[in-house]
């Protein structure tokens, strides 16, 4: 009986999983489908004196699929034009299940203008899990008859009526923001690409974005100067008061841009700084961000800066990690490095640039484990690990600032403080950094390792060699 029993729950159980297994199937199916569909939109907005009447056309829609949205903060009278879809809204969420391939929601917008600009940002429906390959805007304005709208659209056509005005923008992607002023505004083109509205007679440096000009795809929005709107920022329109304004905007453009191009994991973000100072070719960011920028500059040569800043400026389109950007430096310097890797935290110290030589090291014939590491122009080995393979006997005293080295009747006394030691009952000084301490660890520089203990070291393609010299 109990055997019975065991077998009905285990039946149960991979009942149960086949059926969540389904709709979990199911679910990833729907997502899926919305995630790779490429829908288009057509969104008409008619203008009048009581407001704005918007009604958004959604195509290519996969039909009984729920569609989630997000409805602008403002929007009044929201309803699906279909009798075939059914419509749920609340607040600004709302849940649709297309009847057809086509959705039309409808809604109003208060007229919150002035008398001399309006800007109609957050105003159209947005699509969470779909992606918007193509928008057509037609507007429609039967109250703001004497100035012009103004987007970051392809503007198709600008027709003035007897009693009406009408725009028709185009763009490839999502809407954009729509801004409208009464005064006239010329328009100039800067770099082939960043569009400017301005009053007639501005005069505008030409040079105001050369910081930008090498950025062959940059997507700048739409800039327009003006002192009939408050400043505005958004990723499709920006509007300055003047040309101080417009000057600091090279920035942003390369912030979005490479925001837009480049990523990377969390809590490393802090990275793209660099990228912005290798595009503008001079430290910026955070006061670690151009440490590091200078300090590159600094050890590297001009040829492996070079090469470097191109490696670092054509990685996009992936997540980009400090150990694949120590990587990279490493394939350029031809030694490995964890720079990046180590100084990945923004808030730690920084660690200067270290580079660690691949070839084997022998010590009296024998392989060892020991590395040589190229430091601010110095090679330098770790002296507590080279010396015990070459017979000595290393210990730390006196709080550890002191080090106590002995081999046969010789004995070393190094004061890691002073820049000297005293070898048996002679004091001797020795060069700044002939020391430097890695990590925690001593490493001494090769130079000094020769004289001080009487070895040899040399440098083969494939090997570097140490031997104690035969001095007796």
């Amino acid at each position: 009986m109990i055997k019975k029993s065991l077998f009905a729950v285990f039946i149960l159980s991979v009942i149960s999983g086949v059926i969540l297994f389904v709709q979990w199937l199911g679910f990833e199916k729907s997502s899926q489908a919305f995630s790779e569909m490429e829908l288009e939109q057509l969104i008409k907005v008619e203008h009048t004196a009581s407001g704005f009447k918007i009604v958004q056309q959604l195509t290519n829609v996969p039909k009984d699929k729920d569609l989630s949205v997000v409805v602008p903060p403002q929007a009044l009278n929201i309803s699906c034009e279909n009798k075939s879809d059914q419509c749920s809204f609340r607040g600004q969420l709302g849940v649709i299940t297309p009847g057809k391939s086509t959705v039309s929601i409808s809604y109003t917008l208060k007229d919150q203008g002035g008398a001399a600009a309006l800007l109609l940002s957050d105003w159209f429906i947005k699509v969470k899990e779909a992606n918007l390959s193509y928008t057509t805007i037609e507007l429609t304005e039967r109250k703001l008859r004497e100035g012009t709208w103004y987007s970051n659209a392809d503007e198709v056509k600008n027709q003035k009526g007897k009693l009406v005005d009408f725009y028709l923008f185009e763009r490839k992607g999502e809407a954009v923001d729509l801004y409208w002023q009464k005064e006239p505004l010329s328009r100039m083109t800067f770099n082939k690409k960043i569009t400017v509205y301005a009053p007639k007679e501005t005069v505008i440096n030409s040079e105001v974005f050369s910081e930008v000009k090498g950025v062959a795809d940059l997507d700048p929005p739409l800039v327009i100067m003006t002192k009939a709107h408050p400043s505005y920022s958004s990723a499709t329109l920006v509007l300055v008061q003047d040309e101080n304004q417009l000057g600091l905007l090279s920035d942003q453009f390369l912030i979005q841009y490479i925001h837009r191009a480049y990523q990377f994991t969390e809590g490393q973000k802090w990275f793209s700084q660099l990228i912005q100072a290798y595009m503008k070719n001079r430290p910026v960011g955070s006061p670690k961000a151009q440490e590091m920028y200078t300090h590159l500059q600094t050890k590297l040569s001009k040829d492996q800066h070079e090469k470097w800043k191109e490696k670092i400026l054509h990685v996009k389109e992936r997540v980009l990690t400090a150990e694949e950007m120590d990587q990279m430096l490493s394939s350029v310097v031809k030694l490995d490095t964890h720079f990046f890797t180590e100084n990945k935290n923004e808030n730690q110290l920084f660690k200067p640039l270290t580079l660690y030589d691949t070839r084997p090291v022998y010590i009296e014939e024998g392989r060892s484990e020991v590395q040589m590491v190229h430091r601010n122009g110095m090679i330098l080995f770790p002296l507590q690990e080279t010396l015990e393979e070459l017979g000595f006997s290393v210990k730390a005293v006196s709080n550890e600032r002191t080090l106590l080295i002995k081999k046969e009747y010789d004995t070393y006394r190094f004061f890691l403080d002073q820049n000297r030691f005293i070898l048996n009952e002679d004091d001797y000084g020795i060069y700044n950094n002939a020391l430097q301490t890695i990590d925690g660890e001593v490493y001494i520089d090769k130079n000094w390792l020769q004289k001080i203990f009487l070895t040899s070291v040399s440098e083969q393609s494939d090997r570097i060699s140490i031997n104690m010299l035969d001095y007796k």
